[in-house]
């Protein structure tokens, strides 16, 4: 600030010695056209005699006085204009991501050091050669939260894009760019681990109904043996009874078709698919390998597991039948493992409808889920159950599949029992259904 003053005081006094020195320059030439010596007398009587002499000696020193000083204000902010330019270019420069300024024709006017090294294999001169469409994209939206672009031998970097006027009213633009491709990359392995872990958490729960599993399985195989035995004796009889014997052959292939739906509902449990798979089903066909599961899971319990679809049974739904079914079996065994040690423990499955949805709940005999852990049930790697018998991964995992179907899975706080729901869109074939 001081250097500034001084700087000021400096041309003023020089304006004004300027001013000064002008009418004395006319003085001693009228002196020597007078032909009267060079001296001090001489001089101050001319001046004395001509009134535009004191004027000038007032007026030239002001006018020259004021003209320095506004000359000089003009020079010190050209010094600072100068400086700012500095400081902003260093800046920008600072700033590893690109950043332009551009017309409104998308000739690219300026740019920083960040845009230049990106592209330093091309020569880059409006901004449609970024990407071709680039310049109409913007006119229609000042952000593009996502670009990816090939930037030679670094490969494709994927930006967030913001536009912005330069000025209140200005046709120009500047045009910064974020660098995302690195939480692409984390992104992308955060989806293959939150895969991985949804594999874990479905052979975590096949291998809960293993016993269930071998108890499911040795039923039929029981009652198959005991009708073939029975079948054998009905052909060593002297008289074959046909009728007998087709009712046997009935009974053994109406067994062996639950052990294939039990084996194929464990099959789909254990299927591993990352993308929604959607056709239409019937309630009655979501359901069906749900049951064959879940009475896996409560075989040997003391449970008391039902189903009602409230006359739903032939409704349609579009769904991946697959991930919705070990949603609802993940529910289920939660479930069973909150009451299994309570007296006279119950689960129940229900379907509503509701204009254009479906709300499928699981509700138990327990007496709901405390507040505090209310709020974590669905965060990852929450659970309340033992090491080594919860992974904390299932409502998670359920919850991320209820969403891709564009659907809710919650936990109802109101209800008495412990209660979830999952509200999902009855979409068919493109459309709600009626």
């Amino acid at each position: 600030m001081r250097s500034y003053v001084l700087k000021y005081v400096i041309f003023v006094i020089f304006g004004i010695c300027l001013g000064i020195l002008i009418p004395l320059v006319f003085v001693f030439l009228d002196l020597k056209e007078l032909g009267l010596p060079l001296d001090f007398n001489n001089a101050h009587e001319v001046a004395r005699s001509q009134l535009i002499y004191p004027f000038s000696f007032i007026v030239f020193p002001f006018i020259f006085g004021v003209t320095s000083f506004l000359f000089g204000v003009l020079q010190n902010e050209k010094d600072r204009s100068k400086k700012y330019g500095e400081y902003v270019t260093a800046v920008l420069n600072g700033i590893t991501d690109p950043v332009l300024v551009y017309s409104q024709s998308g000739k690219i006017i300026d740019s920083n050091s960040g845009f230049k090294n990106l592209f330093a294999h091309e020569h880059i001169k409006n901004i449609n050669e970024i990407q071709a469409g680039l310049l109409e994209t913007l006119e229609e939206k000042n952000l593009i939260e996502e670009l990816c672009l090939d930037v030679g031998e670094e490969g494709q970097r994927c930006f967030t894009i913001k536009r912005s006027p330069l000025l209140h009213g200005d046709s120009r633009y500047v045009l910064a760019f974020t660098d995302i491709t690195h939480i692409k990359q984390q992104q992308t392995i955060i989806e293959e681990q939150k895969a991985k872990l949804h594999d874990a958490a479905r052979l975590s729960a096949l291998g809960e109904m293993a016993s269930g599993f071998a108890h499911e399985i040795n039923n039929p195989l029981m009652i198959i043996s005991g009708q073939v035995t029975m079948m054998e004796r009905l052909l060593k009889k002297e008289t074959f009874d046909s009728q007998k014997f087709l009712e046997k052959i009935g009974i053994v292939f109406k067994t062996i078709d639950r052990v294939s739906r039990i084996i194929q509902a464990l099959r789909n449990l254990a299927r591993t698919t990352d993308s929604l798979n959607l056709e239409n089903y019937t309630i009655a066909e979501v359901v069906e390998d749900i049951s064959s599961l879940s009475k896996m899971k409560i075989s040997g319990r003391d449970i008391d597991l039902s189903f009602n679809l409230g006359g739903l049974d032939s409704k349609v739904i579009t769904c991946d039948l697959i991930q919705l079914g070990q949603v609802f079996v993940n529910l289920i065994n939660n479930a069973v493992d909150a009451i299994e040690e309570l007296p006279g423990s119950w689960i129940r499955f229900e379907v509503q409808e509701v204009k254009h949805y479906f709300i499928f709940s699981v509700t138990d005999s327990g007496t709901g889920v405390p507040e505090q852990i209310a709020k974590k049930v669905f965060e990852p790697m929450f659970t309340t159950k033992p090491i080594g018998k919860g992974t904390g991964l299932g409502l998670s995992l359920s919850r991320s599949i209820i969403e891709k179907h564009n659907g809710r899975l919650e936990l109802d706080l109101k209800s008495k029992n412990t209660r979830f729901f999952v509200v999902l869109p009855k979409y068919v074939s493109g459309n709600l259904s009626k």
